[in-house]
């Protein structure tokens, strides 16, 4: 892989996305844009964090968490974060993606060190619903064949999932039990009072009881089959 070249400058960036027709070369793209090697995230999370920045890390970090041991119990899907996607004509990071791999039927691929196609799923967690990137990049996402969304705000203390209803993204009604419950990704069960409350325990002990269900299984058995 090349090594890092000088930063990314505004002259390549528009309302805060990289796109393609702003870019030289896609060798010239710094290369912490481009895919890199990811280890899962740390199994252990410090306690809630009093700064803005702390608890905007702490959430991130638990997001990673579950999508990866998704991912782990999900033979055929990927898990990531911070890395650039070509979407149609631009440069999108999303903080957390979750992908079926190409030999299992995804949409996605690799191609020049770059992820192409969409990720079925895109995570944000942004500081508030002001600073959170999902409505201007709403009809990229459904162009591009994004399945579903989350975003994570800290601010107003909401999770807001959307799923692609064939014309449109529709919102993901929360159970009473207070689970959210992946459309297209069965099996990925979300505890929101959980997430928000930093409590990773009760977070992937939640998820846990969504991988046994019989759901899931049939899920795994059909990406295998592809």
């Amino acid at each position: 892989m090349p090594e890092d070249s000088p930063g990314v400058g505004p002259k390549y960036e528009v309302d805060g996305i990289l796109r393609v027709e702003h870019v030289p070369g896609w060798r010239e793209i710094p290369g912490h844009l481009r895919i890199q090697p990811q280890a899962a995230p740390a199994r252990t999370v410090s306690g809630p964090a009093s700064q803005e920045t702390g608890a905007q890390d702490l959430a991130s970090t638990l997001i990673a968490e579950w999508l990866w041991t998704y991912a782990e119990g999900t033979k055929g899907c990927q898990a990531g974060d911070s890395a650039a996607w070509s979407l149609l004509a631009e440069l999108p990071q999303p903080d957390h993606f979750l992908r079926i791999l190409p030999g299992c039927g995804g949409q996605s691929f690799i191609e020049a060190e770059f992820y192409r196609g969409a990720p079925e799923l895109i995570v944000e967690v942004a500081p508030s619903g002001d600073e959170c990137s999902f409505p201007q990049n709403k009809a990229l996402y459904a162009k591009a064949g994004v399945r579903e969304s989350l975003a994570v705000l800290l601010e107003e203390k909401e999770v807001s999932w959307e799923g692609w209803a064939g014309d449109n993204y529709a919102a993901l009604a929360q159970s009473p039990d207070g689970i959210r419950r992946s459309l297209f990704f069965p099996g990925l069960w979300l505890d929101v009072q959980a997430l928000l409350d930093g409590n990773a325990a009760r977070l992937i002990q939640v998820l846990e009881l969504g991988l046994q269900t019989a759901e899931h299984t049939e899920f795994v058995a059909r990406l295998g089959a592809r």
